[in-house]
């Protein structure tokens, strides 16, 4: 057994597994895929994401469109100095999820967040 990780050339053997498939949202220089492998079949994997992410998005719910429009404008202009391509977005409540759906926003099926602290 062996841990390793998979080259992007490789990639598409992920689709015999039931990894999530954020393949398609993020550039490959900004992914690594780490696989466990048994006599030469996954049977383990990973993404590790160099990635631009919205959090904490909060709007007071009596806030008109106004603060909304002004909020979200400037929230991916900054984030477009860092990433020209994508974001990844929180979404604690429905408002929240309306908001990104309607700026474009996908959910990624079968994918919730966490935050890993990385400390030794």
């Amino acid at each position: 057994m062996i841990a390793r990780t998979l080259a992007e050339h490789e990639w598409a053997r992920l689709e015999e597994t039931d990894h999530p498939s954020v393949l398609s949202f993020v550039d490959p220089k900004d992914m690594r895929v780490v696989v466990v492998e048994d006599e030469g079949k996954i049977r383990g994997s990973m993404a590790i994401l160099r990635v631009t992410h919205l959090e904490n998005v909060w709007v007071a719910r009596d806030a008109g469109a106004g603060v909304k429009r002004l909020l979200i404008e400037s929230a991916l202009t900054a984030a477009r100095e860092w990433s020209r391509d994508w974001a990844m977005a929180s979404v604690g409540d429905d408002q929240v999820a309306d908001l990104v759906t309607r700026i474009g926003g996908r959910k990624i099926p079968d994918l919730d967040t966490y935050m890993v602290s990385l400390e030794q």
